[in-house]
């Protein structure tokens, strides 16, 4: 079997990719990795075992871009020879199904990591109204061409129950859903530092909750009221770990604009340096209390297994996801945020709580090795069809 991989993230940034990659390596299954153009790097390369084509533009999104992406179908169908092809992202996906259209023998598998339809609308501080105006019809434009010839789909790809359940339907998928939660590999060398008290001048017996993420959004995801609930309060500090960007900007904002004092910001990191981090940390934070957009509420994000495997416990709100995996395992506490001081009141909880041998023994079954036998099996089942 020979796969197209279609990716959208940079391939060293992406932790699912990665893990995915690294699987195809082992079960020793030809893929060809169609990767976003890099300044300085050449067109073609190899990364693991696998040729990689940087092809696809960062601008693949617009509406004005719809001629560029015809431009890859015909490319990729010339250029290569493939059994399936694999699309990470609905705009990949795009090219995907315009491709089977052409390939009408070519095996579809599409890797929703979340309701691309219920994403809510992340206009950071923007008080344009051409801009508002403008990424609503983009976003209604991408909506319709995700749900569009859904009959091309053979195999999707999730994260978690809850969106399976919502994705099925949307799509129509006859076969049943393969379910790969974003859970990394064991590193077995993590060490608890003072890593962030030194960076950030906190005192020795100030406690730290850290929020560990790519993007932290301005009013979508439920930030403000942690910030507001733990700032200058004492020996306690908040630390968001996240891209330095226009929509970080925006909560930095908030928070100069309060005159907040213990609330940090730190840059995203290599993955190799991420869980280092984490564990100089005392709890991880997964706050995304947004009820009106189903993307976020039935999310099971990266960041609940980066703490487990840094071995810090958990404090989550009480959306289905959270829930399962904090509560099975009695790794930390979900609070209701619409309850007074929720947040500040759950980080005492869970300081005063000892979660350690609770958190060695998730790891012995949150952990990449374990999770990937599912998609070993598919991956096996897929090349015993094709061959």
């Amino acid at each position: 079997m020979k796969i197209l991989l279609l990716l959208d993230n940079l391939v060293y940034n992406d932790k699912r990719a990665n893990n995915e990659l690294q699987l195809l390596c082992e079960l020793n299954i030809e893929t060809i990795i169609i990767h976003r153009i890099e300044a300085g790097k050449p067109e073609s390369d190899y990364y693991l075992d696998f040729k990689m084509f940087r092809l696809f533009d960062t601008k693949l999104s617009g509406i004005k871009e719809m001629r560029a992406r015809k431009t890859y179908v015909k490319e990729l169908l010339s250029k290569f020879e493939f059994d399936a092809i694999w699309a990470h992202n609905q705009m990949q996906y795009h090219i995907a199904k315009e491709i089977k259209k052409e390939r009408p023998n070519t095996i579809l598998i599409y890797e929703s990591r979340e309701l691309f339809h219920a994403w809510p609308l992340n206009y950071s501080s923007s008080s344009s109204l051409f801009l508002r105006v403008k990424t609503w019809i983009v976003r209604k434009y991408e909506v319709r061409r995700e749900a569009k010839d859904s009959y091309l789909l053979d195999y999707l790809l999730t994260v978690c129950d809850s969106l399976a359940e919502v994705l099925v339907p949307y799509f129509n998928v006859k076969t049943k859903p393969i379910i790969i939660r974003n859970i990394p590999p064991k590193i077995d060398s993590i060490s608890k530092t003072r890593y962030l008290k030194d960076k950030f001048g906190i005192t020795d017996d100030s406690k730290v909750l850290i929020f560990s993420g790519s993007n932290v959004y301005p009013k979508t995801r439920n930030i403000e009221p942690v910030i507001d609930q733990i700032a200058n309060q004492p020996n306690k500090s908040l630390v968001i770990l996240a891209q330095n960007n226009i929509h970080r900007k925006a909560v930095e904002d908030y928070v100069i604009e309060r005159q907040y004092k213990n609330i940090y910001f730190h840059d995203t990191v290599p993955m190799k340096e991420l869980y280092q981090i984490i564990a100089s940390a005392d709890v991880g934070l997964v706050p995304t209390w947004n009820k009106k957009d189903l993307s976020y509420w039935y999310a099971l994000d990266n960041k609940i297994f980066d703490y487990v495997l840094a071995q810090i416990p958990i404090l989550a709100t009480i959306q289905p996801e959270y829930k399962k995996i904090v509560n099975q395992y009695q790794i930390g506490l979900c609070i209701n945020p619409d309850q007074e001081n929720a947040y500040l009141k759950g980080f005492d909880l869970v300081l005063g709580t000892d979660y350690k041998q609770q958190l060695k023994d998730a790891l012995e079954e949150l952990n990449w090795d374990v999770e990937k036998l599912k998609l070993k099996d598919f991956l096996l089942h897929l090349n015993n069809k094709i061959v």
